[in-house]
């Protein structure tokens, strides 16, 4: 990897739907920086307005560069919006405007990023936070995908799921046609409201990250609570089928080594991790694979793949 005081900086840029992480290393200096900024989905915030944030980052990460594309070695973006190769070439356009060349960067889902940030193929990347996506990627160069299509009409077994499904169970019982539960107590308490009308109605307005929030609260509440703890379990199986989904599409078969890499808050708690491997043990008896946990910031995890990329060629990845 060839660097100077002129082009001296790899950059990863990880971007969500409601924050964006950027990471700047200096080769030079070796100091890594990291910040977080607005949302970096386009199909959200629009074009323009990701392109402006970006750039804006970058500027703050890189203070006193007339020319930051110029001084950048390489540059990899994890997006939870680019599913298809026409999002690619939408944040490529975006990138090349701003100033950055393609052979001088890797765009791509931050799922990918993730797991290539640390492991090699084949493998499966598994992501359970707010949404939840599964990814597994062959030796040939496909990736095969199940789930993380966006709530509130796909993203089980994730955080907003467990929300949702409490809210659900809570909205049941107002209505008559579920059991009570304590937990419930939480919503009017939470919310700041006189009666559980009222909490209900407040809920059933919520904007998915809110409802992601109250998964929270449940992960507390699981040692003393089964409800929770059914949840959970319900949850995390359904990640477990979204992983086996994905190992059969890329036609895995026992005799392979398989990492697969965990990543996202959930993954943080220990019984959602045991019931998601048990479940998966339980569908993929014979299957030989080894599990890594992704504990870094993406977007510090996404230099070490930016590293990469730079040294080797990059190839283009299909989705199937």
């Amino acid at each position: 990897m060839d660097h100077n005081e002129k082009r001296r900086y790899l950059i990863s840029i990880d971007g969500g739907g409601t924050k964006t992480g950027i990471c700047v290393y200096d080769c030079v200096t070796d100091d890594l920086r990291s910040d977080v900024f607005g949302g970096g989905n386009y199909k959200t915030h629009g074009i323009n307005t990701v392109r402006d944030r970006i750039l804006n980052g970058l500027r703050e990460m890189i203070p006193g560069s007339d020319d930051i594309p110029g001084s950048a070695i390489f540059l990899v973006m994890g997006l939870s919006g680019c599913d298809s190769p026409q999002d690619s070439e939408v944040y490529s356009g975006m990138m090349q405007s701003i100033g950055f060349s393609p052979e001088r960067m890797y765009i791509c889902n931050d799922s990918e990023m993730i797991f290539r940030s640390n492991a090699d193929v084949p493998g499966i990347c598994v992501v359970a936070g707010t949404g939840t996506i599964s990814l597994a990627f062959t030796e040939d160069g496909k990736t095969y995908r199940a789930g993380g299509w966006g709530a509130p009409i796909s993203d089980e077994g994730s955080g907003y799921w467990i929300g949702a499904e409490m809210i659900r169970k809570y909205l049941s019982w107002i209505d008559g046609t579920g059991m009570h539960n304590d937990f419930f107590r939480k919503f009017p308490a939470a919310l700041r409201c006189g009666t559980d009308e009222e909490a209900a109605a407040a809920l059933a307005s919520m904007n998915p990250a809110l409802v992601a929030e109250w998964a929270k609260p449940v992960f507390e509440s699981a040692p003393e609570n089964e409800l929770c703890r059914k949840i959970i379990r319900d949850a995390a199986e359904m990640t477990a089928v979204l992983t086996e989904s994905v190992y059969r599409k890329s036609g895995f078969i026992a005799c392979n080594d398989i990492c697969i890499v965990e990543s996202g808050g959930l993954f943080y708690n220990e019984q959602y991790t045991h019931d998601f491997r048990q479940r998966l043990f339980d569908i993929l008896p014979a299957a030989n694979y080894h599990f890594l946990r992704s504990d870094g910031i993406p977007a510090e995890d996404g230099i070490r793949l930016a590293k990469k990329m730079a040294e080797g060629p990059v190839t283009t990845q299909s989705r199937d």
